[in-house]
């Protein structure tokens, strides 16, 4: 009779990695991770795993399945890196992995198999790296520690990846909550002295429109002052000759001896007729 797996019937393989990637998108926030207590922490864990999946799963369960998780991939971890010491000459990549694997089940009892996807996501994750160090020099695996980034060793090597035979590149370690926060207080100051930038140019357009409409209304009242300047002008001009041909209207043309004269001024008094009749007629059919 083959020996079981390290997964319970309980749970897939699917809710095991749900659990793996839910746990690590809580540790790898570099403000809740490092700001919640230990009572919280799986609060925030189940409630991502319900967000994220539809298996809802009690917390007290997911706790249980986490540290069964970690369990085993610790070991296999450790055997690992037994075969990794031995430094065999001709050994790849996948032998390394199906050895320790090996070593795995002959330690155990049981098959890794059912966690090589647990594995391949903890297994480059600086958080889980973190966690893992910590626990190693624990006696107490009940309760899982919560890592400070700021405080977390760096690992040692870069783990192969699992079952695949290739070496994976490690996560980049998350910003801390110091500098976290002191970036999020950094937007806001650029937000602030932006939205100052911006209400200094709305008043600067609104004092140039204001300045363009008071430059306009004063040339407006130039140009009606010129108007008036002008229109009270021309009626001195009229008041001056209409003075003038009164004058000329009422000369006593006998006592004018020159006949050159008497001759131009006869001429004038025409044409004051003329234009004076000229102006009573369109005056007249104006009042109709």
């Amino acid at each position: 009779m083959l020996a079981s797996t390290a997964r319970g019937k309980s749970f897939t393989s699917e809710q095991d990695e749900a659990i793996c990637r839910a746990y690590l998108s809580i540790t790898e926030d570099p403000i809740l991770s490092n700001s919640q207590r230990r009572s919280q922490f799986w609060s925030w864990v189940l409630a991502y795993k319900i967000k994220t999946n539809d298996n809802q799963i009690s917390e007290a369960s997911m706790k249980s399945r986490w540290q069964i998780i970690q369990k085993s991939c610790n070991k296999f971890r450790g055997c690992l890196r037994s075969i990794e010491a031995l430094h065999q000459s001709g050994v790849t990549h996948q032998n390394i992995y199906d050895m320790a694997k090996q070593t795995y089940f002959d330690d155990t009892g049981k098959y890794f198999s059912g966690m090589d996807g647990c594995w391949a996501i903890l297994e480059n994750s600086i958080k889980w790296q973190d966690i893992n160090t910590t626990e190693n020099k624990s006696k107490n695996h009940a309760e899982p520690v919560i890592p400070n980034t700021c405080e977390s060793p760096e690992p040692e090597t870069t783990p192969l990846s699992g079952g695949s035979g290739s070496v994976s590149s490690p996560r980049k370690r998350p910003s801390g909550k110091k500098l976290a926060k002191r970036n999020k207080a950094k937007s806001k100051v650029e937000e602030v002295h932006n939205a100052r930038h911006m209400d200094l140019l709305e008043t600067l357009n609104k004092n140039m429109v204001d300045n363009q409409a008071r430059k306009m209304e004063l040339e407006e009242r130039m140009v009606v002052s010129l108007e008036r300047q002008t229109s009270c002008e021309e009626k001195k001009i009229e008041r001056k000759d209409l003075e003038m041909e009164e004058r000329i209207m009422g000369m006593n043309m006998e006592a004018i001896q020159d006949p050159e004269t008497k001759a131009y001024y006869i001429h004038r008094r025409a044409s004051i007729l003329a234009k004076w009749s000229s102006q009573s007629s369109t005056n007249f059919f104006s009042e109709y």
